[in-house]
């Protein structure tokens, strides 16, 4: 008798394939290219509107509706094409798909934290927050957009394939962001008060948080220090480096503590693979991390910013050692929200309480806060346990994939890896916000290392 094969050890194959034409090569990698360019470029049309309005409540208003009524439809449009043609055109090579994914188990995670996602909402219920985002608190995320983080940006980001491609987008994302840089210091003394809510103008450029730009920054001076060493032309490494002093200065002034160590720690990580991958020590490295402290360290002399933020830091972690009565409010008060966040992971460990759960389950009071502050945490209390797992286990998957393939990392894909991993370490300390976190999947994807050479 013959033993009949399982679904997984068979390929699905689409009739009559054949009778479409097949497209140009790099067909779903233009509409990928087009896809993360969308996001790369939106901080710009949005900073331009502000510095012409110049009002918070204006930017507040202008950005979630750009970005939810036209940047993210388009984007998940052109993302979505490039995957549909991607697997399309797998199809009519006779790729096994079952092989690929098995060589590509940082994708089947996410595939399952997806899955996992989805059911947990199903148990929780399908609530306002799920539907609409939270505009309470100025996160305009819905489930439908975190979802697509996996199922969209992340592998429309991998198709970019071609080196040149990737080049244009990372330089493109530092002409961005020494726009907002500017845009940041100018709106801080021109900026008009709100009318709705009590507003201190500070360097948040077109963010209503100074926090929400340290994550953009925790991407963005990472990305160019990595890229000043990347460049072979002098003029790109000269605007690498002016991008990079900008920024950190602008960080400096911004004064969020966790942009402040994630940006120290991707420059560390930066010194440490190129040291891995050359069997030496990079000199344009020690430079570029050598700018950035000196800067950091200079001019948090000089507004103060950096006396105080670690004096602060010893105090907390003093508090917290030795369990003081204020240690609660340690870290902003993240550590009292880290403890009850815990707490309710132990009470829904399987299933979480679902998307932005504390808002919907009315637990602000006991939580301290609608967020937990902490992605990997945010991940695991809303959607369980096995949800942050895949969560890890997707993005180390492709931190290892890049060490076991490193003879296949270029150096641009390096660079994107680098202000990918600015990004994690902000999200110790941060939350998933519209206009932000799909630039962690976009780097990400970026720097996976594709079977055919080419990142």
């Amino acid at each position: 008798m013959k033993e009949k094969k399982s679904i997984w050890n068979r390929e699905i194959e689409v009739p009559f394939l054949h009778v479409f034409p097949a497209l140009p090569a790099d067909f779903s990698s233009w509409a990928a290219f087009l896809c993360v360019s969308l996001f790369i470029i939106s901080p710009f049309i949005v900073g331009a509107l502000c510095l012409i309005h110049h009002s918070i409540d204006y930017t507040i208003y202008t950005h979630p509706v750009i970005f939810n009524n036209w940047i993210w439809p388009i984007s998940a449009l052109t993302g979505g094409i490039s995957i549909v043609i991607e697997l399309w055109q797998k199809q009519r090579e006779r790729s096994k798909l079952r092989v690929w994914l098995r060589d590509n188990p940082g994708i089947m995670f996410f595939f399952g934290l997806v899955i996992w996602m989805v059911l947990s909402t199903c148990i929780n219920g399908w609530n306002s927050y799920c539907l609409y985002g939270d505009s309470i608190h100025l996160r305009f995320e819905t489930i439908f957009m975190q979802l697509g983080y996996f199922l969209i940006v992340f592998p429309a980001a991998i198709l970019v394939r071609y080196e040149q491609k990737k080049r244009i987008i990372v330089r493109l994302h530092e002409g961005v962001c020494l726009f907002l840089a500017i845009t940041a210091f100018v709106l801080w003394k021109t900026q008009i008060d709100s009318v709705f809510f009590i507003w201190t103008p500070r360097v948040t450029a077109i963010y209503s948080n100074i926090n929400y730009y340290g994550y953009y920054l925790s991407v963005s001076i990472p990305l160019s220090a990595a890229m000043f060493i990347a460049e072979s032309k002098a003029e790109w490494k000269v605007f690498s480096i002016v991008t990079l002093m900008v920024n950190t200065v602008t960080l400096s002034y911004n004064n969020t503590m966790g942009a402040w160590v994630a940006c120290t720690f991707a420059m560390l990580f930066l010194l440490i693979t190129h040291g891995i991958l050359e069997h030496k020590i990079n000199k344009q490295a020690v430079f570029v991390v050598t700018v950035y402290l000196l800067l950091l360290v200079i001019f948090g002399v000089v507004n103060g910013n950096l006396t105080k933020n670690f004096a602060q830091l010893f105090a907390d972690l003093f508090g917290i050692a030795t369990h003081a009565e204020n240690s609660n409010h340690a870290g902003s008060g993240r550590w009292i929200i880290w403890k009850r966040a815990l707490k309710l992971i132990a009470d829904s460990p399987v299933f979480g309480i679902g998307f932005e759960g504390v808002c919907a389950r009315g637990l602000k009071e006991y939580a301290k806060n609608t967020r937990v502050h902490n992605e990997y945490l945010q991940y695991t209390l809303f959607y369980g346990i096995p949800a942050g797992l895949f969560y890890l286990a997707g993005i180390f998957g492709v931190y290892i994939r890049a060490l076991k393939w490193r003879i296949d990392l270029t150096r641009i894909s390096l660079v994107c890896l680098t202000g990918a991993f600015g990004y994690l370490v902000s999200a110790f300390f941060g939350n998933t916000i519209f206009c932000t976190a799909p630039f962690l999947f976009v780097f990400l994807g970026m720097g996976y290392v594709n079977d055919n050479g080419n990142g």
